[in-house]
């Protein structure tokens, strides 16, 4: 009796043919479905989200240096930040190309007003209120806008 259980269990599962046949289906499966996932990401929210991540970069390192940090947004650049004296000084701005936002891939970002600018003191506070308008390929829609206080939202 032990002969016949034993046997018994050693024929219990799945041979490797069978294994193999289910993982095919599988990537099959998946290799349909995938490309069709594309659509239902919202590319205006990420793309809102990176941008708020960068202004909001902006404004922390202008508080933690105390020196003023002015970002320029134009459609070909993106988000270019510098480092000042003063949000009103005209000479003496240096790049920090670490903190530069490219514009994100399948949106459109426009504007409030042209040309584009906003300064952080080095309080935090934002020189004048602003806005980007996002809309990605499917019309969605997403905003970002920076209030006088520095606050940075995304809506």
């Amino acid at each position: 009796m032990t002969s016949s259980r034993s046997s018994h269990l050693l024929s219990a599962g799945f041979t490797l043919f069978e294994v193999l046949v289910v993982i095919a289906i599988i990537g099959i499966l998946s290799a349909i479905a995938i490309p069709g996932f594309d659509g239902l990401q919202n590319q205006a929210g990420g793309a809102a989200s990176v941008m708020s991540g960068a202004l909001s970069a902006a404004r922390t390192q202008a508080m933690s240096t105390t020196s003023a940090v002015r970002v320029t947004f134009n459609t070909a650049a993106g988000l270019t930040v510098d480092t000042g004296p003063l949000c009103g000084a005209t000479t003496g701005w240096n790049a920090l190309p670490s903190l530069n936002e490219p514009v994100p891939d399948r949106v459109t970002i426009t504007p409030d007003k042209t040309p584009w600018q906003i300064c952080f003191s080095s309080r935090g506070l934002a020189s004048d209120t602003r806005s980007l308008s996002i809309k990605d390929k499917r019309n969605r829609t997403a905003q970002v806008q920076i209030y006088l206080s520095g606050a940075v939202v995304t809506q």
